[in-house]
């Protein structure tokens, strides 16, 4: 188990989390179709839950805008 912080959510970026040093990840609340376009996580990793996992952890992540 780990910890990661939500940095962007729908058209919002939390820049206090950018900026504590926290691990973090950009998530959405997909209730509509407009929503959509919102902040996206890239993993840069295997498709494996342990990699997914462990890729968030050492921070090989990039956001993708809206």
């Amino acid at each position: 188990m780990f910890d990661a912080w939500e940095i962007g959510n729908g058209r919002d970026l939390f820049d206090v989390i950018g900026l504590s040093g926290y691990k973090f990840i950009a998530n959405s609340d997909f209730h509509h179709p407009e929503q959509i376009y919102s902040w996206k996580t890239l993993v840069q990793s295997r498709k494996s839950s342990a990699s997914v996992k462990e890729a968030i952890k050492r921070g090989n992540i990039a956001l993708l805008p809206l």
